[in-house]
């Protein structure tokens, strides 16, 4: 017995020993660490101890696992008109919804135009709204210029009506969930106010409408602007209105008028402002949560600075970037400048003289700022794309990337940047005329490539793509225009998902169920495992101890299978957290922990 024992003693640590090398090559594989981990408790117990055993049995295993880290195309809508449309927003609310606005019409009468699609990117509805000058001689329409949603499914749109001649109205109106007129709300003309035009509206941190623009007096020329805020609670009442018009002062430029609002209500509105004859300035003017103007700060190359983005970020910093020319004028790049919320500028970032235009910005989860812009090179006509990661603190450059497809002109458009870090950002490449294909593209947060997707040629490189990104980035929207005529311009919304799902040999998941986090505790990231036996819409969200929402990691209509998701905890306090699974009437919770 004795003998016997030590036998199997020694297969044991024989086998022991042939495992260990086994699976530290099977750990290679990442997908497949836990099964492995599954496996080793199965071959000690049924005494499977030998190496051609354990080899055939994981190869079986390996092969019969799908991972996929998908970035598939869930589903795309061409949002067809007989008139010119260009679309102007892009957003989704808590239900996976999606909204689409912009500005249609024909003979150079403008008419706004907005779909809601739901989550499976099917039509709600599909409307349009003639404004109050319609009926006027001379009038030339009315455009929507910005638009947002609440979680209730209503739609907030602003922008200008015209009577005549440019003279403008400022409109905002509020739609519902079925696409009911609920209110509009006019300034302008027929009041002391003069002249209104709101460019950009957002919600303030106590859920009311705060609303920018441009407004000049009656009988006044158009470049003799003022800048306009306004505060609106959602049931259309007026809080305030204010006109401010800065000391520094010639012109202010109407294009990418921004307005935005920091954890303590006040309020920052930004664009370009003409100083002088010729010199063009970025402008970032800041009012308190009443409305009062507290300064205008500004960035002065010495040349000509034109804004064409601007965000805040949770400090309550703001940035400013735009295409920024030498006093000669004659060389272009962009610049990227940061203010405190006080208008103290803090640092500005600053490339070479080939980046001839600018796009578009966003903050990521450690406030870092992401730039998109386009460069031009040597050869005539050839232009390439790129992203351009900035560190918050310090101004300086941490990674670029670059769009260089082996075609004439390429650039990147958008960037959005998901809670767990993750980069998004898209842009067009092609051969400058009207036959351009979309790439959207991945990449962590240290600027490691994830994926990239091309998709849907036909596209006019001169129409910017927008991209949106919700939660932890498992839902990603690109948005663009799709010329099919020259006075048929389709507005593009492509959805694509990039849930890691996980599917055995068969897809169909035995259960309900809510694994636990892993790791737990945590530092900042860890991966929450799930399974749905039942097609439908599923929710994940985390939540903290006094039960607020915190972030939002699955919303979407997902099939039965397994998935799992990414939770990313950098910028929250160290603490205990719970995670809850909704579907289908089911719901669990679970708890983990953060520990910094």
């Amino acid at each position: 017995m004795l003998n016997s024992k030590n036998q199997n003693t020694d297969s044991y640590k024989n086998f022991h020993f042939k495992f260990q090398r086994v699976k530290r090559i099977i750990y290679s594989f990442y997908a497949v660490g836990e099964a492995v981990n599954i496996c080793c408790l199965f071959f000690i117990n049924q005494n499977f101890i030998t190496m051609k055993t354990i080899i055939f049995t994981i190869a079986v295993l390996f092969f019969s696992i799908e991972i996929s880290y998908s970035q598939n195309i869930q589903w795309t809508n061409y949002l067809s008109t007989t008139n010119l449309f260009k679309p102007g927003n892009t957003t989704m609310d808590n239900s996976g919804n999606v909204y689409v606005t912009g500005t249609g019409g024909t003979s150079g009468i403008s008419v706004p135009r907005f779909w809601k699609l739901n989550s499976s990117g099917v039509a709600v509805y599909t409307l349009s709204f003639l404004g109050p000058f319609y009926t006027t001689p001379n009038h030339k329409g009315t455009t929507v210029n910005s638009s947002l949603n609440d979680n209730l499914g209503n739609l907030y749109l602003a922008g200008a009506t015209d009577s005549a001649n440019f003279n403008s109205k400022g409109y905002i109106s509020k739609w519902g969930p079925n696409g009911d007129s609920l209110w509009k709300r006019y300034a302008g003309i027929n009041d002391t106010l003069g002249y209104v035009e709101w460019h950009s509206i957002k919600f303030d941190n106590q859920g009311n409408l705060i609303a920018g623009g441009l407004n000049y007096g009656l009988g006044a020329t158009p470049g003799n602007w003022f800048f306009i805020i306004a505060k609106y609670n959602t049931n259309g009442d007026v809080i305030f209105i204010r006109r401010y018009r800065p000391v520094q002062y010639d012109e202010i430029v109407p294009t990418d008028i921004n307005i935005m609002s920091d954890n303590s209500g006040n309020i920052f509105l930004a664009s370009t402002i003409k100083t002088t004859m010729s010199n063009y300035n970025f402008a970032l003017a800041r009012f308190s949560s009443s409305g009062n103007p507290l300064g205008v700060s500004y960035y002065d190359n010495g040349g000509s600075d034109f804004l064409t983005s601007s965000v805040i970020d949770n400090s309550g910093n703001i940035y400013l970037f735009g295409t920024s020319a030498n006093m000669s004028g004659m060389q272009d790049g962009v610049a990227c400048v940061k203010f405190n919320n006080s208008g103290v500028q803090q640092w500005v970032f600053r490339t070479g003289t080939l980046f001839t235009r600018a796009s578009r910005m966003t903050t990521g989860v450690n406030n870092d700022v992401y730039i998109t812009a386009k460069i031009s090179t040597d050869a005539p006509f050839f232009d390439y794309g790129v992203l351009i990661k900035i560190n918050a603190t310090t101004g300086a450059e941490v990674f670029r990337k670059t769009m260089d497809a082996p075609s004439i002109s390429d650039k990147m458009s958008a960037v959005a940047v998901s809670m767990a870090g993750t980069v998004y950002c898209t842009g067009v490449f092609g051969d400058g005329s009207a036959n351009n294909t979309i790439q959207t593209r991945a990449y962590t947060i240290n600027g490691d490539s994830l994926w990239s997707v091309n998709s849907n040629s036909n596209i006019d490189q001169s129409l910017n793509p927008v991209i949106v990104v919700t939660g932890a980035g498992n839902s990603i929207l690109v948005s663009g225009s799709n010329a099919v005529s020259t006075n048929n311009i389709q507005a593009l919304v492509i959805k694509f998902s990039t849930l890691t799902s996980v599917g055995g040999v068969s897809e169909i998941a035995e259960g309900f169920n809510l694994s636990q986090n892993y790791p737990n505790p945590f530092n900042p990231e860890t991966e929450i495992k799930f399974s749905i036996n039942q097609s439908g819409f599923v929710k994940m969200a985390v939540y903290n101890l006094l039960g607020k929402e915190i972030a939002t990691l699955v919303k979407d209509n997902l099939k039965s299978g397994e998935y799992s998701v990414k939770f990313n905890g950098q910028g929250l306090n160290s603490g205990i957290y719970y995670y809850v699974l909704e579907s289908n009437g089911n719901r669990e919770t679970k708890k983990m922990m953060l520990v910094k």
